[in-house]
C-alpha cells in the first residue's frame, strides 16, 4: 500500500501523514472540514486538497484521523468504491464501519500527538486491528515501515489500552497541571518542579510504576498527610483527590 489519502488535518493526521511521506508513501490527498488546515497539511505532503465524496477510490487506503465521535458521521460520505479504509482511534471499535466496505481496520499510534512538537515516529507502538487477515498484514507491513513496535490487537484489548492512556498521560498531566497551580498560586516559579517530574518519568523506562513509588503515603507518613491536607482547605475538590490518591497509594503498597 502506497498511495494513502487522509480524513482529517489535525494532529495525528498531521505526523502519521509526514511519516508515511517520508517512508517512501504518495499522500493523495487531505480531506478536512477546516480548509485552512488542510490546506496547510497538503503543502507539507504534497496533496491534494478534495471534499471526502471526491475522495479517488483508487487509493490503496483510506486513514480516517478525526474526533472519534465524527467517524460515523463521515462514513456515508465516502465514495463506496473505497477498497481499503481505517480509523486510529483508540477507543473506537472495529464495528463503527459496519462492513461497509471491503476491507476495514485500525491503525491506532499509542501516543499523545502535537503537530508543532517534533515525535520519534519508530519508538511510538502501533496497535492494528482488521477485518481480514490479509488487510492485518498488509497494515502491519506499513506499519512496520515508520515503527519498530507493531502488534495486533483486538478492539476490546484496544479500549482497555486506551484507557490506561489516559490515566497514563490525561492524569498525569492534570496532576502537573495543579502542582504548578499550587506553586503560582503562592508566586513560587512553577518549573522549579519539572526535574522531579521527568526523573519520575525516567524511571518507569526500565522498572516497574509500583516499584518506584515514593511520598508520603508510601511510607504511610500520616503527619505529613494531615498537614497537607489540612493546606488544601480552600480547595476542597483537591483536598478530597489528595486524600483519595493517598489512601490509593497507601492500598497498593500495602495490599
Amino acid at each position: 500500500m502506497n498511495i494513502i489519502s487522509f480524513i482529517g488535518s489535525g494532529n495525528v493526521a498531521t505526523h502519521l501523514s509526514k511519516a508515511l511521506k517520508s517512508a517512501g508513501c504518495e499522500i493523495k490527498s487531505i480531506s478536512s472540514k477546516n480548509k485552512s488546515n488542510a490546506k496547510r497539511l497538503a503543502d507539507l505532503v504534497n496533496a491534494d486538497i478534495c471534499d471526502i465524496n471526491e475522495i479517488d477510490e483508487s487509493i490503496d487506503l483510506l486513514i480516517i484521523a478525526v474526533s472519534d465521535d465524527a467517524i460515523a458521521e463521515l462514513l456515508d460520505l465516502i465514495p463506496t468504491g473505497i477498497k481499503r479504509i481505517v480509523h486510529t482511534s483508540g477507543a473506537m471499535s472495529l464495528a463503527v464501519f459496519e462492513n461497509k466496505f471491503e476491507h476495514i481496520g485500525v491503525l491506532y499510534p499509542l501516543q499523545s500527538f502535537n503537530r508543532e512538537r517534533k515525535l520519534e515516529i519508530a519508538t511510538i507502538p502501533f496497535l492494528v486491528e482488521a477485518s481480514d487477515l490479509e488487510f492485518e498484514i498488509e497494515l502491519k507491513t506499513l506499519a512496520s515501515r515508520i515503527s519498530q513496535r507493531v502488534e495486533t490487537m483486538d478492539s476490546e484489548e484496544r479500549k482497555h489500552l486506551h484507557l490506561a492512556a489516559v490515566f497514563a498521560n490525561n492524569f498525569v498531566n492534570l496532576m502537573a497541571t495543579e502542582a504548578y497551580s499550587i506553586l503560582e498560586n503562592e508566586n513560587i516559579d512553577g518549573s522549579l518542579i519539572r526535574p522531579l517530574m521527568i526523573e519520575t518519568i525516567m524511571r518507569l523506562k526500565d522498572n516497574h510504576p509500583k516499584i518506584m513509588q515514593t511520598g508520603p503515603a508510601k511510607r504511610n507518613d500520616l503527619e505529613v498527610l494531615k498537614k497537607h491536607e489540612e493546606m488544601l482547605n480552600s480547595n476542597p475538590k483537591l483536598q478530597s483527590l489528595y486524600r483519595q490518591l493517598s489512601q490509593q497509594i497507601m492500598e497498593k503498597n500495602n495490599g
